[in-house]
């Protein structure tokens, strides 16, 4: 077997209908989804199948049944699917909101401007990159393990003593530095 026959032995089979003007529908061409036409094989097997499915099903209304216990099942399985992710996110959420989604922590310096960025992800590399792209002047001073908790902790803290610049941004001396370092040691003993 060829690629190129692998490669169509593979892809759908798709038959494309027109109405009449008596609304009588008819098949205008039947392909495959890369636009070969059928093999006389592959002819013969859509007929077959076709007038098999005809003995199955004697009329529409019987058709009209059997394709709405499908989309049924079609249904409950896309609302179950919906019910995982739901039950995902409100968990997620939840953790969120009680400070236990595990992060990492970080401490990042502007080292042109000497603001420095107490920030929080999944994954330290991707998010230095991503800043970086942005301003190249930016280094990681200092990570720790904590919670999106901690994180919002320790911007209240610096916002209520005149700290923040902007957002997640701040003037922070060694001072407060040390603090911070023994935030998450008192956190770890």
């Amino acid at each position: 077997m060829t690629d190129e026959q692998a490669i169509r032995l593979w892809s759908p089979r798709l038959v494309f209908f027109e109405k009449d003007q008596n609304g009588v529908f008819r098949v205008v061409h039947i392909g495959d989804s890369s636009g070969y036409i059928l093999s006389e094989e592959e002819t013969d097997a859509i007929i077959d199948f076709c007038l098999q499915d005809k003995e199955r099903y004697k009329s529409n209304k019987e058709r009209d049944f059997k394709n709405w216990q499908y989309q049924q099942e079609v249904d409950k399985e896309s609302r179950q699917r919906q019910e995982k992710e739901n039950e995902r996110r409100r968990a997620k959420k939840a953790a969120e909101s009680n400070g236990e989604f595990k992060c990492t922590i970080y401490l990042m310096k502007d080292t042109i401007r000497g603001f420095i960025k107490i920030g929080m992800t999944n994954s330290l590399s991707g998010r230095l990159t991503q800043l970086k792209t942005a301003n190249p002047a930016i280094e990681i001073l200092k990570s720790y393990i904590g919670t999106t908790n901690d994180e919002k902790i320790l911007h209240k803290h610096f916002m209520q003593h005149g700290k923040r610049v902007d957002g997640e941004w701040f003037t922070l001396g060694n001072a407060d530095l040390e603090y911070i370092e023994n935030y998450f040691n008192q956190k770890r003993a």
